[in-house]
C-alpha cells in the first residue's frame, strides 16, 4: 500500500478525533509530527485508545522511536515498507504491550472536495502559516481554510487595524448553510442570523464589511490567492488563474519575494579575482552556501581555485529527496576555461546524467561551449579531462543522447548527456512542443538508474537559471504526481521559490512560469 493514502495533514489533536469518530481497533493513519518537524507520527487506535509512535528517518532508513527517541524494531528503505511489515507483525513496546495495525484510515479526505474552487479558499492551510501569508498584505485581505479544531468546518483569516484575526466559519445542515461564529453572551456578530448557501456567497456579502463583537469593522475585500491546487483540480485551476491573472500576480510576489531573499544570502566567492573570468555572466553568480566545491586533491594545480559557476538545489519535495536520493546541480554552460572545472564536478560528484537545455550557438551568439567530441569514437583532452564520445543519436527531434566515458587521473566515469534543442534563450518551446518536453524527462528518468538517484543530476543552460530553473521545477512536480500517484496538492510558487532559494533568478521570466503550470 501507499502510506501517504492514509496520510493527513493534521496534529494530534484532530488525528485523535479522528480515529474516534471514523476508526475502529486497529485502524490507523500518518500524520506531520508534532514535536519533530520534517518527521511523520503514526497514530493508531487501540481499543478504544489512541496512540502515537514516530516515524524516524535516520538518514539511511525509516524506523519507529519511542517518546525518548529510542528506537524500536527494525529499520526499512521507505515508509511502504515500514507499514507493510507492521499489518503483517505485531510491533513490540519496550513497555511490553504490543500494537496491532489492521487497516488504515479511508476517510472522506478533508481537501478531496473543496467547498470552493475559488483561489482565496486555500484548504489545509496551518493558522501560522496564514498569518504569515496575511502579515505584510494591506488591511481586508482574506483567506479561508479548514478549520484546525472543528473538524467539518472552515475559518475566515482576515487582516484588521494591522492584526491577524481567525474567525471561524460553521458549515452546518443538511444540505449545508454557512455562517460565521455566533458568540454566545457577548454583542453579537451583525451576521449573526446570517446564513449562506455556499462560501462564495459569504465572502461576497462581506466586502460590505461587518462589526464584530470586539467592535472591529471587517471586510472581505482584498482576497490572498493560493498558489497550491490539488493535482486533479489543475486544469481547472489554470483556467481560473488565466482568466484573473492569477499567474502575473504570482510573478509579481516571485520578484518581490526574492529581492528579500538575495539580502540574505551571501555571494563572495565567485566576486574573487581570480574566479571572476570563470564567470559567463558577471551578475549570475553562485550563492555561498549552496556552491559546488571542488576537491583540490582531484586537480593537478594545487593552487587552484576550488570555485565553479554551480549551486546545489536539493529536491522540493523532502520525501522524494530521501527515498530516491534525488537532487540536481545548476551550471552554466562551460567557457572555454572552465570544460575541465566541469569534467572534474561531474567526476567528484558521480553524477549520471547531464540535462543541457540550449544550443551551443543561439542568434549567432555562443550560449556554450562544446564540452564533448564531435564525433563517435573520438577523444578529446581538457586538462586532465579525457572526454571520449561512445555513442550519439537523435531519438526524436527535440533532443540528442550522448553516451560519454570520463577519465581523470585513472579513474573512470560513464555520464548520458541529454541536450534540449526546441527552447529558445529567454522563451519557451511552443506549446505543441510540450510532450517533447514530458518525453524528454521520462526519457531522462527511464535511462539514469531505473529511476534511483544516487548522485545529483546536472542541469545546465547558458546562465544555468532561466530553462534550467524551469526544467527542474517541471521534473519535480512531475515526480510528485507519480510518487503520489496523483493524490497531491502541487504547488508551483512554492517550488520555483525554492529552487530560488538555492540559485537565484531560478526561472528567468514570466513566460517560462505560465510554461511550466502549461506543463
Amino acid at each position: 500500500m501507499s502510506w501517504y493514502k492514509c496520510f493527513y495533514k493534521i496534529g494530534l489533536p484532530e488525528a485523535e478525533q479522528l480515529l474516534q469518530l471514523s476508526g475502529k481497533d486497529g485502524s490507523f493513519l500518518v500524520r506531520p509530527s508534532s514535536s519533530s518537524p520534517g518527521q511523520k507520527t503514526l497514530s493508531y487506535r487501540n481499543g478504544n485508545e489512541v496512540s502515537h509512535i514516530k516515524i524516524m528517518w535516520n538518514g539511511d532508513s525509516y524506523e519507529f522511536s519511542d517518546s525518548i527517541g529510542e528506537r524500536i524494531g527494525e529499520t526499512f528503505a521507505t515508509i511502504d515498507d515500514l507499514i507493510e511489515h507492521y499489518l503483517e507483525n505485531r510491533i513490540h513496546l519496550r513497555n511490553g504491550h504490543e500494537v496491532v495495525l489492521r487497516s488504515p484510515l479511508r476517510v472522506l479526505r478533508l481537501d478531496s472536495q473543496p467547498p470552493s474552487s475559488e483561489l482565496w479558499y486555500h484548504g489545509t492551510l496551518l493558522g501560522s502559516d496564514a498569518e504569515l501569508l496575511i502579515n505584510d498584505a494591506p488591511n481586508s485581505s482574506f483567506l479561508v481554510r479548514e478549520s484546525r479544531t472543528s473538524l467539518g468546518n472552515y475559518a475566515l483569516t482576515v487582516k484588521v487595524n494591522d492584526k491577524v484575526k481567525h474567525i471561524k466559519i460553521y458549515a452546518e445542515g443538511n444540505p449545508r448553510k454557512f455562517h460565521l461564529e455566533r458568540v454566545p453572551n457577548k454583542n453579537p456578530l451583525e451576521s449573526d442570523q446570517q446564513e449562506f448557501d455556499c462560501l462564495e456567497a459569504l465572502v461576497r456579502h462581506y466586502r460590505g464589511g461587518l462589526v464584530d463583537s470586539q467592535s472591529e469593522y471587517i471586510c472581505t475585500k482584498h482576497p490572498i490567492n493560493r498558489s497550491a491546487i490539488p493535482a486533479n483540480d489543475l486544469e481547472r485551476w489554470l483556467i481560473r488563474n488565466q482568466e484573473r491573472h492569477g499567474l502575473e500576480r504570482e510573478w509579481e510576489e516571485l520578484t518581490h519575494n526574492e529581492t528579500r531573499m538575495r539580502l540574505r544570502e551571501n555571494i563572495t566567492v565567485a566576486r574573487k579575482p581570480e574566479n571572476i573570468p570563470k564567470n559567463r555572466y558577471k551578475n549570475i553568480l553562485p550563492y555561498d552556501s549552496y556552491r559546488v566545491k571542488l576537491v583540490k586533491l582531484l586537480i593537478q594545480d594545487r593552487n587552484s581555485s576550488d570555485y565553479i559557476n554551480a549551486s546545489r538545489v536539493s529536491h522540493f519535495d523532502e520525501e522524494i529527496g530521501k527515498q530516491k536520493g534525488k537532487s540536481y546541480i545548476s551550471t552554466q554552460g562551460p567557457l572555454p576555461n572552465t570544460v575541465e572545472d566541469f569534467w572534474f564536478m561531474v567526476m567528484q560528484e558521480k553524477s549520471c546524467a547531464i540535462l543541457m537545455i540550449a544550443k551551443e550557438i543561439e542568434k549567432e551568439r555562443k550560449k556554450c561551449e562544446r564540452y564533448w567530441p564531435d564525433k563517435v569514437n573520438e577523444t578529446k583532452v581538457w586538462g586532465s579531462a579525457k572526454v571520449t564520445l561512445l555513442s550519439a543519436h537523435q531519438p526524436e527531434p527535440a533532443f540528442w543522447e550522448r553516451l560519454i566515458r570520463l577519465e581523470i587521473q585513472g579513474k573512470v566515469h560513464h555520464v548520458v548527456q541529454f541536450q534540449f534543442v526546441l527552447w529558445p534563450d529567454f522563451s519557451t518551446p511552443e506549446d505543441r512542443d510540450i510532450e517533447q518536453v514530458l518525453h524528454y524527462l521520462e526519457r531522462v528518468k527511464a535511462l539514469t538508474i531505473q529511476g534511483h538517484y544516487n548522485a545529483p543530476t546536472v542541469v545546465h543552460c547558458s546562465a544555468g537559471i532561466g530553462r534550467s530553473g524551469a526544467v527542474m521545477v517541471i521534473d519535480m512536480i512531475s515526480d510528485q504526481l507519480e510518487f503520489y500517484q496523483g493524490d497531491i496538492t502541487i504547488d508551483i510558487k512554492k517550488t520555483v521559490t525554492h529552487c530560488r532559494e538555492h540559485r537565484h533568478s531560478m526561472v528567468q521570466t514570466i513566460e517560462q512560469y505560465k510554461f511550466i503550470a502549461k506543463s
